[in-house]
């Protein structure tokens, strides 16, 4: 049914969403591995980098590796933050757009990338 159709559409936008949020964060340093392993990795160098002048050496998504002080890892939870507003907010978008189908091709046609995020 349609109905039906459109579910699987949601899921399948759910899951480019989720994607997308995993997909590594660009910053001026580089980009950085943001999957849940990651992201605990993260955010546990920036407890113990908290209040200090220390860095740790820190090894991008593409093997370079690179000092990292505490600013600089919450540069990217900061921007991983940003990211994931706009992620949901395209989400919400296209929510939108299939639950307007009123056919089968209509929802067929959506797909995580006719539209850019918005911000």
């Amino acid at each position: 049914t349609l109905e039906d159709i459109k579910e699987r559409k949601i899921e399948e936008l759910k899951t480019a969403r989720d994607n997308a949020e995993e997909s590594p964060v660009h910053t001026e340093l580089g980009d950085f591995d943001f999957d849940t392993k990651a992201r605990d990795r993260i955010n546990g160098a920036k407890d113990v980098l908290n209040g200090t002048t220390e860095t740790l050496e820190w090894t991008l998504a593409n093997n370079e590796v690179v000092e990292v002080g505490y600013d600089d890892l919450k540069a990217v939870t900061d921007t991983a933050a940003v990211r994931c507003n706009a992620l949901h907010l395209k989400y919400r978008d296209l929510r939108d757009l299939v639950n307007a189908c009123t056919t089968v091709e209509q929802v067929q046609q959506i797909s995580w990338d006719i539209i850019n995020e918005r911000s």
